[in-house]
């Protein structure tokens, strides 16, 4: 099992990830993009902040290009789970998946 290998089904209470839907992965992605632009957003206004008024913009932006580059890679696993859970919330499971037919199967 690695990093970038996902399991079909959640390794704790075995929900399958698909739901039926062939774009589950555009709410994955979304949600990763919002993650590493969030964190690259919070660590900007926090040196910003933190050197100011002499404003250290080299370290800054060098600092959020890296997290820029890592961010998703890091995000990956957990963007999946966290979109999961908001499909959970948002569509509750019908007593079909819940019994186990389709793709995802509680």
């Amino acid at each position: 099992m690695g990093w970038f290998k996902r399991q079909p089904t959640c390794r704790r209470c075995g929900h399958g990830f698909r739901r039926g839907d062939d774009a589950f992965e555009l709410g994955a992605i979304t949600a990763n993009i919002i993650m590493t632009f969030g964190l690259m957003l919070l660590t900007i206004l926090v040196l910003v902040i933190a050197t100011s008024p002499d404003i250290a913009v080299l370290p800054i932006t060098i600092t959020a290009v890296c997290i820029g580059l890592l961010g998703p890679v890091v995000f990956y696993p957990v963007s999946f789970t966290l979109w999961q859970a908001m499909d959970l919330v948002m569509r509750r499971p019908t007593a079909g998946e819940v019994a186990g037919e389709g793709d995802a199967t509680l």
